[in-house]
């Protein structure tokens, strides 16, 4: 694929890894409609997984990108979560750390997000 993308012959490599949960994949849920190719398995994460690796990233808002912060909400209210103990907890069953402070910082705003009022209102800057 490389060599017909004219890419580097080492494209694709191990440090990605860094980002990946530590999970070995368990954490993941297989698309059943694949199951009969042989060679290719297609899954996705399960939403825990999901929300600590958006938890990791931690991107804030910027113009023309809107960060984690709504996913990680969506994520949070989806898994019926309600505290930063909890989304801690989640972080370091998959990464092995807790979350650091930007990270914490990023999770504590995505946590009130979730339950804020269905009432209109300005959004609380970071």
């Amino acid at each position: 694929m490389a060599e017909e993308l004219g890419l580097a012959p080492d494209w694709l490599n191990d440090h990605v890894r860094q980002f990946a949960p530590n999970d070995g994949g368990a954490a993941n849920i297989a698309f059943e409609a694949f199951k009969d190719i042989a060679g290719v398995v297609v899954s996705r994460p399960t939403a825990r997984k999901m929300l600590a690796m958006k938890a990791r990233a931690a991107r804030l808002p910027r113009p023309g990108h809107g960060g984690d912060l709504h996913d990680l909400a969506f994520l949070i209210r989806h898994c019926d979560i309600r505290s930063i103990e909890v989304i801690d907890g989640i972080f370091t069953q998959f990464y092995g750390d807790s979350l650091d402070p930007k990270q914490r910082m990023v999770a504590e705003r995505a946590l009130e997000l979730a339950y804020a009022s269905s009432q209109p209102t300005t959004e609380k800057p970071l």
